[in-house]
């Protein structure tokens, strides 16, 4: 049994499992990832928090429990808060630590304006150029995927349902 790969069974439970089947979930399972997607469409940022399904707690050893949701702002380098991210090890936590980010933002601005601060508005990028950021970003993390015993073909049609996710979400977002 692998101890780096994780599904999320109806009741958002983590299960840990192989290579194959989490692939295979990942493709199945297109909108079950998503714990929240918020938009602050006045100030063109928004705040994704998503089951990534892979272990992130690199940095902590083995034996801990697995960091598998996270939280990012999106508000297209246009502030200090950009990019910020937050990573949970249940879904509860990443539900809990959603609202808090999205509260943070609020803050953030609230605070701006009380000062007379300007803040600034960026056009949004556009679904190519957030879609070649998720290239990048899978294409960053593939080496991790390989395995000797997957079959190529399988892995590449697992990253590309991983893309096309995103997409789909981008051009809901932006609809």
């Amino acid at each position: 049994m692998t101890d780096d790969k994780y599904i999320l069974d109806k009741d958002k439970n983590i299960i840990p499992v192989e290579l194959m089947e989490w692939a295979n979930w990942f493709e199945d399972n297109k909108n079950n990832k998503h714990v929240r997607w918020t938009t602050i469409k006045k100030y063109n940022v928004d705040i994704s928090t998503v089951f990534l399904g892979m272990d992130h707690g690199f940095s902590i050893g083995g034996g801990h429990t697995p960091v598998l949701f996270e939280t990012m702002i999106f508000w297209n380098d246009a502030h200090d808060l950009d990019h910020y991210q937050e990573r949970y090890w249940t879904w509860s936590q990443a539900l809990e630590g959603h609202r808090e980010t999205v509260r943070k933002v609020i803050q953030y601005i609230r605070e701006k304006e009380e000062k007379g601060e300007k803040i600034i508005i960026r056009q949004r990028k556009s679904v190519e150029d957030h879609m070649e950021g998720m290239l990048k970003a899978i294409d960053s993390i593939s080496t991790e995927l390989v395995d000797p015993n997957t079959p190529m073909e399988r892995l590449q049609k697992s990253l590309m349902s991983v893309a096309k996710i995103y997409r789909a979400a981008i051009e809901k977002r932006d609809s």
